[in-house]
Parts: C-alpha cells; sequence; structure tokens
C-alpha cells in the first residue's frame, strides 16, 4: 500500500493514488483552434458574405421547390430552428398555405362536410339508422377523429412522410377503432341534452331502437363497447410495426384526451368545466 502524507486536514493521498484518481478527459473537439485563430481579412469575409448570399438563395430555391406536405414542414421547422426564417418570410408564408389547404387535411374536411350533410338529412326526415354499424358509417366520419389525426401528423416534419398520411386516409383499423371510440365515448354523455332540441339521433337511441333498450340499458352496453374499441386500439398499435412508434403514440394519446373529455360529461361541449383542469396544468402547476 502507498504512504500517505498526514496533513492537519487528515492523511493525504500519495501520487500513485492522485495518478488513479485523475480523471481521463477526451481530447477537445475544437483542438487548438481557439488558441491560433485570427480573425478574417476584409478580402475573405467579403468572400464569406458572397457565399453567405449564394448558399441563401439556394435555400429560398428549395423553400419553392418543396411540394410535399412533409418536406415542407420539416424544411420550415428546421429554418426557425436555425435562426433563418427572417430570410424567407414570404416563402413560408406562402407554403403555409399549401399546408393548410393540402390534400390530407382538405380531403378530411371535404369528407367531414359530406357525413354532416347526411346527419342533416337524418335530422330532417327523423331518420333513425336500423343498426349501429348503419349510424357508425356515417358518424365515425362525422366525429373528425381522422381530420384531428391528419393535423396532428401534418406538422411531425419528416417523421411523418407521405405513406403514413396516406395510411391516416385509408380507413385503417386503427384509426378506425380510435373514431369509433370518439363517437360512442362522446354520444354517452351527450345524448340526453342534444335530444332535447331537433338533433339527429345518436349512436344511444339507434341501440335503443336495434336492441329494444332503455337509454340507461343503452348507454351501458356502449360503454361495454368503448371498451372494447379501446383495448383493440392497444392491440393495434403494438401490432403497428412497419412505422415509428409517434404515429400509434399519437393515436392512443389522442384517445387518452377523449376519454378525459368525455368521462362523465360532454367537457367539450361544456368548455367552461375543464377551467381547473388547465389552471393546474398551466397557470398553477403543482410542482413535484
Amino acid at each position: 500500500m502507498a504512504a500517505q502524507t498526514l496533513t492537519a486536514d487528515g492523511p493525504r493521498l500519495g501520487q500513485q493514488e492522485m495518478k488513479k484518481m485523475s480523471p481521463s478527459f477526451h481530447p477537445t473537439l475544437w483542438g487548438d483552434f481557439f488558441l491560433s485563430y485570427e480573425a478574417p481579412t476584409e478580402a475573405q469575409e467579403a468572400e464569406m458574405r458572397e457565399r453567405a448570399g449564394v448558399l441563401r438563395e439556394k435555400v429560398r430555391s428549395m423553400i419553392k421547390g418543396s411540394h410535399d406536405v412533409p418536406e415542407i414542414v420539416d424544411l420550415i421547422i428546421t429554418l426557425q430552428r436555425l435562426n433563418l426564417d427572417y430570410h424567407y418570410e414570404d416563402e413560408i408564408n406562402e407554403k403555409l398555405t399549401v399546408v393548410y389547404n393540402s390534400n390530407y387535411d382538405g380531403e378530411a374536411v371535404k369528407e367531414l362536410v359530406r357525413e354532416y350533410t347526411k346527419e342533416i338529412k337524418w335530422r330532417d326526415e327523423d331518420y333513425v339508422p336500423k343498426t349501429l354499424k348503419e349510424h357508425l358509417k356515417v358518424s365515425l366520419i362525422s366525429i373528425g377523429g381522422t381530420l384531428v389525426l391528419c393535423s396532428a401528423f401534418v406538422g411531425m416534419g419528416d417523421v411523418v412522410t407521405k405513406k403514413i398520411m396516406e395510411w391516416v386516409m385509408s380507413d385503417a383499423e386503427l384509426v378506425k377503432s380510435f373514431g369509433i371510440f370518439v363517437r360512442l365515448s362522446n354520444d354517452i354523455v351527450s345524448t340526453k341534452r342534444e335530444q332535447r332540441e331537433k338533433h339527429c339521433v345518436s349512436t344511444v337511441q339507434c341501440y335503443m331502437k336495434q336492441h329494444e333498450l332503455t337509454m340507461d340499458e343503452a348507454c351501458e352496453q356502449i360503454k361495454e363497447l368503448t371498451e372494447d374499441s379501446w383495448k383493440f386500439m392497444i392491440e393495434q398499435g403494438l401490432a403497428l410495426k412497419e412505422y415509428p412508434i409517434i404515429v400509434p403514440r399519437t393515436v392512443l394519446e389522442f384517445a387518452r384526451t377523449v376519454d378525459y373529455m368525455y368521462k362523465e360529461a360532454d367537457k367539450y361541449t361544456v368548455s367552461h368545466t375543464i377551467k381547473d383542469m388547465l389552471t393546474s396544468l398551466y397557470v398553477k402547476p403543482v410542482l413535484m
């Protein structure tokens, strides 16, 4: 054992122990750049400014030449992160218009409007679909689940590709289960309020007619259907291996939000009921 030297504060480690305890830092990535750095000459600075101008125009051409929504969004986000977006305000605004009017959201909106029109016809004709399945052919779309997911995915940059957006719009099983979960969760808590006025029938009235049940009985059985759709979403999310994990996770996170919004009341419509929750999250957060 190496000898130790006594001091007023106690034993002092010998040189061998000190050597063992010395940290081993990797060499700096910068080398001796800052030790030998010299400011550029006027000629060099002029050359760099000219080069920057060329690159700036090259990026401008990249923005103008981008057409796919994920590509556009990714490019805009990158420029913002690099604090270069102020050079391209006009180009970015033009491309954002393309994003807002993109086929993904645009087609989802068109589909939503078509189904809204069918629901209005149901209301005006006092029509009650014969089965829950018939009702969901319309109300699964009119609840807006696909539109919500499209809007969320459009802003995720290159993580979400054109293939993923097409998957969302293709009536995928996970997206369909999400729509069923949202629709049934909404109808359970909103149907009594909606039926006080002239309103198209909900899935609850349809289920009551199909199975000859009271409203309370129908709601209880529909709750079981929402639980089944939740389980199916989990299964589909875990089985979805061909896309990044952020894709199924986004769907499931939205489903969790829906579960909260419609747990005991229609908090989406009667929005003041979530005031305390929002306050606890954003105004007076509880620090852990």
